[in-house]
């Protein structure tokens, strides 16, 4: 079946590159946001999408938040701004308004730590006995 629907598509594509009018066509359909403009020149990316980051804040926190504010501080305010978009950083979406570099590598910063760490609590290997098992020893007694 899946080689049926590609012979389709193949058929479809050659249609498409042969007829000017077929493509005409689908490319109002497709409206706006198409592969290019009607001048030729490639379409811009859409408003509400950002750049991609340029750099992946959980692999630069493994070497510590030192490197991580290393890495951080050249970054203009439009690449801090992709890499909290891209990381999900800010659920509510309102410091892709910020005006203020320190602000964002705060919020990069402190959000990247709490998200590693959270959990350790329960990765207190070998560290004794949790709250949970003392109380649970009480209760038997």
């Amino acid at each position: 079946m899946k080689n049926l629907v590609a012979k389709i598509f193949d058929e479809f594509l050659l249609e498409y590159d042969k007829n000017p009018e077929l493509r005409a066509r689908i490319e109002r359909i497709l409206g706006p946001g198409s592969e290019k403009k009607p001048n030729g020149q490639p379409s811009r990316r859409s408003r509400n999408k950002r750049a991609t980051a340029v750099i992946d804040p959980y692999s630069e926190y493994v070497g510590g938040e030192d490197q991580l504010l290393r890495k951080l501080e050249p970054l203009t305010l439009d690449q801090l701004k992709d890499v909290v978009s891209e990381y999900a950083l800010d659920s509510s979406r309102l410091a892709l308004k910020w005006k203020r570099r320190e602000r964002l590598v705060e919020l990069i910063v402190t959000t990247i730590r709490n998200r590693v760490q959270k959990g350790d609590v329960f990765r207190a290997e070998g560290k004794g006995e949790t709250k949970t098992e003392e109380h649970s020893d009480e209760n038997r007694s």
